[in-house]
């Protein structure tokens, strides 16, 4: 009986693993396109500010839907039919972008902020589950299975930005002219002595967005050879069919709740187990859900809940004082997608190189954030603050008064190196300080800090053309500032309290500090 049931609960582990693989390959496959095309909008929608307008919209909506109608749509359809119809959503996006108008791709840009909000709820769902339920048949605690394979998500999704930038940056490299008859419109020639002299006056912090400067050099900005923009979304596509075609075939529908079989334990009694499989969804032991208008009333309630509880949390002490620095991270998250990829990488090196420099970008965000947690242990968190704090006003001030030249356009990707380190830093230490405040609210926690990391996202996207790119950075400078005094000031508060008593020291900073960082809290960001 013993050995059956060992043999029995090896081959469900077996399958369980299985799927886990395949769920993220889908991961993969679906995100490293979008990512790559949401980097891409600056530039080759620039005219009009078009692609942000539309990235703005698809942030804005992101927010309102994760918290208005994520759990009334997964409770009503399922987990499954909502992360497909999510997904699908992407390739909306994609096709918009056949024929960027402002009346194809704004609404797209809604459409697909809708379904990114139901893919990432769902994604950690799924994550989630897999650890729960694999730790039900093995011996190890649940948290331990639920960081491990929630953290192979968050290394999924960076990959999925190297992976897709890459793509990008190979298809639109190679579409490029190398025949040398080509010259981009910010070059002027001199025909008697064969010289040419690049003028990067309007780029960089120069860069204002200006219509008729844009048109000019439109070249910079788009591919050469608009094919090259046609094969480039079609193997977007391509790639994300391929991911939800995954999806389809190997999550199970229904609710991920009931996802169990009864198994006998060796104890004799019966007990349930969550099968990843589409026929133990009609296992006559399984519990029939709720009615669609029972569903409806109780998504209603829990969206009335989470709103009150939200808003309850978002006007406490601590959140307040730490918000202008959850809003600055978001700010710079989008500046690099969206103002340091058009007026460095495209306006100095041309379009062709925004994927390899976002790659580059996202290599070290990703190394800086796995070392991170180390560096913490030895360090402590305010120190790498103020030293990510440094780095990043060195970087800002440098980017204002760099006057870029023919022969230092390498250093695009040197700023590109620099900022990725600091964002692994503020991403990871972010997340250690919603853990620290908040051990005992950490999903409203997180949610908030998903809010107004993507409120700052959408407003840095949606006024981009209205002012120049030094005033956007004299603003970062200033945020930081702010941000990291606020901080400060709730530091303090923190001390004075935990020596009067008033804080736990089990909970304090530096019990956390030395905490395992939870991946599964990295997943509720959806940048």
């Amino acid at each position: 009986m013993c050995l059956l049931m060992a043999r029995q609960d090896a081959s469900f582990v077996h399958k369980m693993r299985q799927k886990s693989y395949l769920f993220l390959l889908g991961v993969l496959l679906v995100f490293s396109p979008y990512v790559a095309m949401v980097v891409l909008q600056s530039s080759i929608n620039v005219q009009g500010g078009l692609g942000l307008y539309s990235l703005g919209l698809a942030y804005g909506t992101s927010v309102l839907f994760t918290l208005l109608v994520n759990p009334v749509i997964i409770r009503r359809f399922g987990s499954k039919r909502a992360l497909l119809a999510g997904e699908v959503t992407y390739i909306i996006y994609f096709l918009a972008n056949f024929f960027p108008e402002s009346y194809t791709l704004l609404p797209a840009g809604i459409i697909v902020g809708a379904g990114e909000a139901l893919t990432w709820t769902v994604f950690v769902m799924y994550s989630l589950q897999f650890g729960q339920q694999i730790a039900k048949l093995l011996s190890k605690q649940e948290h331990q299975y639920v960081e491990k394979y929630s953290g192979r998500f968050v290394a999924t999704f960076q990959l999925s930005q190297i992976l897709g930038n890459l793509i990008s940056y190979a298809i639109l490299y190679g579409g490029k002219n190398h025949s040398g008859n080509y010259l981009p419109n910010n070059t002027t020639t001199n025909s008697s002595v064969k010289m040419v002299t690049s003028d990067f006056r309007y780029c960089g912090a120069n860069d204002c967005q200006n219509a008729n400067l844009t048109r000019e050099a439109l070249d910079q900005y788009k591919p050469q050879d608009p094919h090259t923009m046609y094969i480039l979304i079609s193997v977007m596509i391509f790639v994300s069919i391929c991911g939800i075609v995954t999806h389809s075939m190997i999550l199970p529908s229904g609710e991920l709740s009931n996802l169990t079989i009864t198994k006998v334990n060796p104890e004799g009694k019966e007990e349930n187990v969550f099968i990843a499989e589409e026929d133990h969804l009609k296992d006559k032991n399984r519990v029939e859900s709720p009615n669609a208008e029972q569903l409806a009333k109780n998504g209603c309630q829990l969206v009335l809940n989470t709103l009150k509880t939200t808003f309850s949390h978002v006007c406490s002490k601590y959140q307040l004082l730490i918000t202008p620095l959850t809003i600055c991270y978001g700010f710079h998250v989008s500046f690099i997608m969206g103002e340091l990829t058009r007026a460095y990488t495209s306006c100095i090196l041309g379009v062709e190189q925004v994927g390899f420099t976002v790659a580059i970008f996202a290599a070290v965000d990703g190394t800086v954030a796995l070392a991170c947690k180390k560096i913490v242990q030895l360090f402590g968190r305010n120190r790498i603050i103020l030293v990510a704090l440094v780095q990043d006003l060195a970087v800002y001030t440098f980017c204002v008064f760099w006057n870029p030249q023919i022969n230092t356009t390498w250093v695009v990707y040197l700023i590109f190196l620099m900022f990725g380190a600091t964002d692994g830093i503020w991403k990871t230490m972010l997340i250690v300080i919603y853990q620290d405040y908040f051990p005992k609210c950490q999903e409203i926690a997180f949610s908030a800090w998903n809010m107004w990391i993507t409120i700052g996202i959408t407003l840095q996207f949606l006024f981009s053309t209205m002012i120049c790119v030094y005033t956007k950075i004299y603003i970062k400078i200033s945020l930081f500032l702010l941000g990291v005094l606020l901080y400060g000031v709730a530091e303090y508060i923190r001390k004075k309290e935990r020596v009067a008593g008033k804080i736990n020291k089990a909970t304090g900073p530096v019990a956390s500090e030395m905490r395992e960082i939870s991946p599964l809290n990295e997943n509720q960001s959806s940048i």
